[in-house]
């Protein structure tokens, strides 16, 4: 048989086994497996599932890994024949699974089998059919499939929990044909956000951040490979190994965007890489590529559609004819911390440079040298004059490369060598973190839950929780080389915009001033002892963005003492604290005081949860709670309308219950009384019985009766029954008194069940619904006075992670003096 591997199902891609060309007889091992767009290959790790895909209502193939599965299965829709149906081998340590096809042309036959892997490499172990009776039928089916039309749209945006990321993507849908394109500047719509690197920027190497943008909030997430700064891998964050998109950039300028067809349930990943005219360097379009078969069409539309919910219709907010007020005030953006466009060694009259320590000591003693003090005398009344500062700093300043320049002290060669600066100011992103909401409801906000900030260098500093609960926020600085002062930036990330927003600043100092003399030395002491009035005027400045410093030579050594090293005012909640620059903590974190609720068991069951969302009661379950209420199809009498209302404001619980019984008198003259054995509480909607307890009666009315509490005098023992239904009523009733009279007589006493009697027309209605038991009915996030906490609180420390994904820790490099010398070289 001429036997070929097939590597496309109604015009899909599948997963195909290179080089072997025949199918397997026999378990065999096969070291590439190249995977389909839409491939039924399954990948878990910890976690199962079954993935199923039926090609035009004609072929199935379903996969299974659970606890007691691991089989793939390809059968035919139409008449039920099993193509194959292979379990794999290693057991429970499966973790992918797929189904190869192969096809002989010539004979009209084709041929399946199973894949299986106990790894996450490219080595898999293949299981041949069990059966070979139904090839010519495999054969006919997979000819006949039509190719399945596409319909591709872009997608302009993905959202998860941490905010929302605006996609590059094409403007008219109708351009996409799903493969390899290019396009115009003009056809496209390319956003900064989607940008590799920036998407890259603040994700640690090698960390897994839940759900940084996704539809499936918590499940989802891009993380960054360690292999490289610029690798994204979109995976499931519970299925830590299971990457459903791996793609490795040469550069970090090009564009992430997204396809999907709704009806085919399928998506695509496209990278869009600017082309440049190589002339003038003008951008002249863009290539795009949909077609990379490296993952499952349907992972990707999983992904993009994961966690949405159709039926949101809860508390909306107001049209701009519904009451928004014209004052509206948007939210504006603002300008976080920038470096100065220049500084203080711009102006030729100062100079400075990181120094070592031996350096430090060699200049020391040359200051003091006859012939330089002799020169030196000339233009200064003392030779420390010249040393307009000297610090230690907690970052590395940008400095010329190595070896350096030769320090000139007031223009006199010294031969000591110092690294020049040439920026006054350093302005990074040091660290990232999520802070996450643990509760899922709303006690993880204000005033529940509070967030403090303990930044080094500028203290502690409470921030608005409900501001920057569930988000991710990135912590920058800007430090100055001269005045040891420093501005510490919170980014928060704003979902509407889909970016990272500046949002808190804090001042402070960060500098160790080392005194060149006794004179520096008490200066600094007496401006540590008055670090009043002087003082805080000079954090004020800070604070507020001041960082402008009075560079007189002669004086450099006062505004060093007075501005520098004195300890900054730094907020806690409504209290006030210190920080004492360098000496203070150097570790950047946040903590997090979190209230301990107390949950009765099954409380939902009993009282529900908040609501306020406008439901067909038909859609409920459980305890449900109105808030309001039309009972406008409900054919009851004005008393019913009432107690109906009542109930359903008290709060009722819905469920299926029992069939109501069935009733045919025996003679025209006779009327039915169906008791029953009622299980369930009244104020159930949806009662539940034994059908095989009911007791029929029958007999004839001989007195006028109230129907909504009629009386009965019966010769027949229903002292065990507690429910009846009166068929000719359409009524349900309990039993509330049973008299027993002479001459073997009962005598009941009846009382309607409005809810059980009107269950249909009650439940057809739709109601603002305050409390609901049901999942999807409730907002976690409305205050609840149904839950109880403690007193004392969950405190946890959680630290900013620099993009090594280490804890974020300012330590102190060495040989960081910073030396600032009067005049240039």
């Amino acid at each position: 048989m001429a036997w070929q591997s097939l590597t496309e199902i109604a015009g899909i891609s599948i997963s195909y086994l290179s080089g072997i060309s025949s199918p397997p007889t026999d378990n065999v091992q096969a070291d590439v497996l190249v995977l389909g767009q839409n491939a039924s290959a399954w990948q878990r790790s910890d976690g199962y599932g079954t993935k199923t895909w039926n090609i035009d209502n004609k072929l199935q193939i379903n996969t299974t890994i659970n606890s007691s599965q691991r089989t793939t299965y390809c059968a035919s829709i139409e008449t039920s024949h099993v193509f194959m149906n292979a379990t794999g081998g290693g057991g429970s340590s499966v973790k992918r699974a797929d189904t190869c096809f192969w096809i002989d042309e010539t004979n009209e036959r084709a041929y399946c089998v199973g894949a299986f892997a106990t790894d996450y490499g490219n080595t898999w172990i293949l299981y041949p059919s069990i059966s070979v009776a139904y090839q010519e039928e495999l054969y006919q089916i997979i000819k006949g499939l039509v190719p399945i039309p596409y319909n591709w749209q872009s997608v302009p945006s993905i959202s998860g929990k941490n905010g929302i990321l605006s996609l590059s993507h094409v403007r008219d849908d109708s351009l996409l044909d799903g493969g390899s394109q290019t396009f115009t500047p003009e056809q496209v719509y390319v956003t900064e956000e989607s940008r590799v690197g920036n998407i890259m920027a603040n994700v640690p190497i090698g960390k897994a951040i839940r759900a940084i943008y996704s539809g499936v909030a918590n499940y989802l997430g891009i993380m960054k490979d360690t292999a490289s700064s610029f690798t994204v891998i979109l995976q499931l964050v519970e299925h830590i190994t299971r990457r459903i998109y791996l793609k490795s950039f040469v550069t970090d300028k090009c564009y992430i965007g997204f396809i999907l067809d709704a009806d085919q349930e399928a998506a695509r990943v496209g990278i869009f890489y600017p082309q440049y005219d190589p002339q003038t360097e003008i951008l002249t379009g863009y290539t795009v590529n949909f077609t990379d078969t490296d993952y499952s069409e349907s992972d990707i539309w999983d992904w993009l559609q994961g966690g949405i919910d159709p039926d949101t219709d809860g508390p909306e907010v107001n049209e701009e004819d519904e009451g928004t007020p014209d004052e509206y005030q948007p939210d504006i953006a603002i300008t976080g911390i920038t470096k100065p466009s220049y500084g203080a060694i711009d102006t030729g009259f100062t100079t400075m440079y990181r120094m070592s320590k031996g350096e430090l000591q060699r200049l020391s003693n040359f200051l003091w040298t006859d012939s330089f003090v002799s020169n030196v005398k000339k233009f200064f009344n003392d030779p420390r004059e010249i040393i307009v500062g000297l610090s230690i700093m907690p970052v590395l300043p940008d400095t010329e490369a190595a070896p350096g320049s030769e320090v000139k002290a007031g223009g006199i060669s010294t031969g000591v060598y110092g690294l020049k600066l040439t920026d006054q100011y350093k302005l990074e992103t040091y660290g990232v973190i999520e802070v996450k909401a643990e509760k899922g409801n709303f006690l993880d906000y204000a005033p529940y839950t509070q967030v403090t900030a303990h930044l080094p260098f500028v203290g502690a500093h409470s921030l608005d929780v409900n501001d920057v609960m569930g988000k991710q926020l990135a912590l920058k600085y800007i430090f100055d080389f001269l005045t040891g002062s420093c501005v510490a930036e919170i980014d928060v990330y704003d979902e509407e915009a889909g970016e990272l927003k500046p949002r808190y600043f804090f001042g402070g100092s960060c500098g160790i001033q080392v005194p060149s003399s006794s004179e520096d030395f008490s200066r600094m002491y007496s401006s540590i002892l008055s670090a009043g009035a002087t003082l805080g005027s000079a954090l004020s400045t800070i604070a507020t963005g001041g960082l402008t410093a009075p560079l007189l030579l002669g004086t450099a050594s006062n505004m060093l003492a007075n501005g520098m090293n004195g300890s900054p005012s730094v907020e806690f909640s409504s209290g006030s604290g210190s920080v004492n620059g360098m000496i203070g903590c150097k570790a950047a974190y946040l903590v997090i005081s979190r209230p301990k609720e107390k949950v009765a068991k099954d409380q939902q069951k009993y009282v529900g949860k908040p609501s306020f969302m406008t439901r067909t009661l038909s859609s409920c379950s459980g305890y449900t709670k109105c808030l309001n209420v039309h009972l406008d199809n409900v054919p009851c009498t004005a008393t019913e309308r009432a107690e109906i209302e009542r109930l359903l404001l008290d709060g009722v619980r819905i469920a299926t219950g029992s069939t109501t019984p069935e009733y045919t008198p025996t003679t025209d003259t006779d009327h039915g009384l169906i008791f029953l054995k009622c299980t369930s509480d009244m104020d159930v909607i949806g009662k539940s019985w034994n059908e095989e307890d009911e007791l029929t009666v029958e007999g004839k009315l001989m007195f006028d009766q109230d129907m909504l509490t009629p009386k009965f005098v019966l010769h027949t023992n229903t002292l065990a029954y507690n429910y009846c239904y009166i068929p000719d009523f359409g009524r349900f009733y309990y039993v509330t008194k049973q008299l027993i009279k002479t001459g073997n007589e009962t005598e009941i006493h009846l009382q309607c069940d409005v809810l059980q009697s009107w269950k249909t027309q009650i439940l057809s209605n739709k109601a603002i619904v305050e409390r609901s038991a049901k999942d999807s009915n409730v907002n976690a996030y409305f205050s609840d006075s149904m839950y109880w906490t403690q007193a004392n609180k969950e405190v946890k420390t959680v630290p900013f992670l620099d993009r090594d994904g280490n804890e974020l820790v300012f330590e102190i490099p060495e040989n960081n003096y910073i030396l600032t010398i009067a005049g240039s070289d």
